[in-house]
């Protein structure tokens, strides 16, 4: 019989050594650590639609992960800064302990880089010269 439930993946331990009736307790740890593994989910969602085999989904009014085993919903918190990919879009989500936020592709933070550095440029050389007159 299963001892203690972690508070960090909801993954049942502690069973007494050679103790039998650990099937279901191992089942669901081992079925929430490979979805761990794999982080694709099938989508961002406000209500689960109905469980299809392999699929995941994020849900949004309780921020937990739900995926599907058969025709049955297994589910896990989402630990904080751990990231997902939405299978549709490529797109990468981290958890920062309250919801999903989307984490910018090196093409978005390069093209956000790009805008600084023309900025400075814009400002020439009268932005870099000594100013330390007017500090006295």
């Amino acid at each position: 019989m299963v001892q203690q439930v972690s508070p960090f993946l909801e993954a049942n331990y502690g069973w007494n050594f050679g103790e039998g009736g650990w099937n279901t307790g191992m089942d669901s740890n081992l079925l929430k650590f490979s979805f761990m593994f794999d982080k694709n989910i099938d989508s961002i969602v406000a209500s689960l639609p109905a469980a299809v085999n392999g699929q995941a989904h994020y849900l949004t009014t309780d921020s937990r992960l739900y995926f599907a085993v058969g025709s049955t919903y297994y589910s896990t918190p989402v630990p904080k800064w751990f990231t997902v990919v939405l299978k549709s879009s490529g797109q990468t989500y981290q958890f920062n302990g309250t919801a999903l936020v989307q984490v910018d592709t090196p093409v978005q933070i390069d093209s956000r880089l790009d805008a600084v550095e023309l900025t400075v440029s814009s400002l020439g050389t009268a932005a870099f010269e000594d100013v330390s007159a007017f500090a006295t």
